[in-house]
């Protein structure tokens, strides 16, 4: 007998009420037990420090030195569901209990102890196919504790996930870190836009102090004279010291950057030029995904070849169905729809 059997017989047998009650003194059964996998699940990851997705969230790369921080809070949200389990799982003794009682005394004892026996095989069932869920995440996070174990540049949080059987170096792995889209920014200082931008600035606080107003035209080479008082001239002494020091140190960075940047390139030119791994952006969310290529096609195919899903053609029926919307948008348009 089946649980939609089940029902059927209880509802002719007993009536309505019974029925119900039978049926929620069995789903809290499982109920029950699911919260006792789930507990268990938690449990084991806690005690494995594996990382479950849902205590994470996302940090951006400049964030990335607080990783210990970060790991610790994950901790905490996981401490924080264990309790959370345990309340539900303390509230939901009571119920299949309560139930328990006043369906024995409701209905005839032998139907009780084949409800039982059928709640019992049900709960069975379902136990396997939670445990087999549960094994494969488990396998999931283990593998991803183990590489992040291996190679301590990588993180939980890292948004790279190399899936390949190709191991990234910690350079490959810092060109890769600002994502597919990123573009490096021209590494060159730009002395006349920054002589501009120091010349606005300094106009700006003071107001017009020349003989001609913006709008008037001059000659190409026609200097422009400032008229300043003693004061206005050591704060632009101060303001050009400033203005030099800044150049000095920007031109510095830039330089650090430019090797950074030759580096993080060739090694973006021989991911590029492997043709054994394919690299692209993850469904859902930010970062990189690194496949094995043939695996990758492998997995192509087997969705384009699912004839449930797609299906071959031999025309491009995009026109058809173009000149379709097209006359119905303008039969809207012409009854005053539109």
């Amino acid at each position: 007998m089946n649980r939609n059997n089940c029902s059927e017989f209880i509802w002719q047998h007993y009536g309505r009420i019974i029925n119900k009650n039978v049926l929620y003194w069995g789903n809290s059964l499982i109920k029950l037990n699911k919260i006792k996998h789930d507990l268990n699940f938690l449990k084991t990851c806690k005690k494995e420090k594996l990382i479950l997705k849902f205590v994470r969230f996302h940090v951006t790369s400049t964030h990335a030195v607080y990783k210990k921080a970060i790991h610790q809070f994950y901790q905490n949200i996981l401490t924080d569901e264990i309790k959370y389990k345990e309340r539900q799982l303390t509230k939901a003794y009571h119920i299949p209990s309560n139930f328990h009682k006043t369906n024995y005394n409701d209905i005839n004892k032998n139907h009780f102890y084949m409800f039982e026996k059928i709640f019992e095989k049900l709960i069975l069932k379902k136990s396997k196919n939670w445990i087999v869920i549960h094994n494969r995440k488990f396998e999931s996070l283990r593998t991803e504790y183990n590489r992040t174990s291996d190679d301590p540049n990588i993180s939980s949080t890292d948004l790279i996930k190399n899936y390949s059987k190709r191991k990234l170096t910690s350079q490959e792995h810092a060109a890769l870190i600002n994502g597919l889209d990123f573009v490096y920014h021209n590494l060159s200082f730009n002395d006349k836009d920054f002589v501009r931008s120091v010349e606005t600035f300094f106009v700006s606080l003071l107001g017009r102090c020349t003989d001609k107003y913006d709008w008037e035209e001059k000659d190409i080479d026609e200097n422009t004279i400032y008229n300043l008082t003693p004061e206005q001239l050591q704060y632009a002494a101060k303001l050009r010291s400033i203005s030099d020091r800044f150049k000095r140190n920007a031109i510095k960075e830039l330089q650090s950057y430019k090797n950074n940047h030759k580096e993080y390139l060739s090694s973006l030119r021989k991911l590029a030029q492997d043709k054994s791994i394919y690299i692209t952006r993850p469904d859902k969310g930010k970062g990189v995904v690194i496949l094995d290529l043939n695996e990758y096609i492998n997995k192509m195919h087997e969705i384009l070849n699912d004839w449930s899903t797609f299906k071959t053609i031999n025309h491009d029926p995009t026109l058809k169905k173009e000149n379709k919307l097209k006359r119905i948008l303008c039969n809207l348009k012409k009854r005053g729809f539109l």
